[in-house]
């Protein structure tokens, strides 16, 4: 799921994104707690944002669900490293 947008520009009637195939952070965080992950790692981000505001959204973000990030570019995820060397179930969703 791509999630480059707030629910404000993903609705707005003039440049609405319905239809995109993308979603909204909002509803990337929804996601997430209903499949109970423990890592959101939201990317695909909107060309338009400045850092500052790509800032608001991951503070938000990680209010809503802790844990959750914005992916930042170069940045690598070891999706492995929150395994256990039992090897417990570990659900981390990247959403984007």
């Amino acid at each position: 799921m791509a999630a480059p947008s707030t629910l404000i520009e993903y609705y707005d009637l003039k440049s609405s994104k319905v239809g995109w195939g993308h979603s909204t952070w909002q509803e990337a965080v929804k996601l997430a707690k209903a499949a109970s992950v423990k890592k959101l790692v939201i990317f695909h981000h909107e060309p338009l944002h400045d850092d500052d505001f790509l800032d608001g959204i991951a503070q938000q973000a990680h209010t809503a669900l802790p844990g959750t990030i914005l992916a930042r570019e170069g940045e690598s995820i070891d999706l492995f490293a929150s395994l256990s060397e039992t090897k417990k179930e570990s659900k981390i969703a990247v959403c984007g």
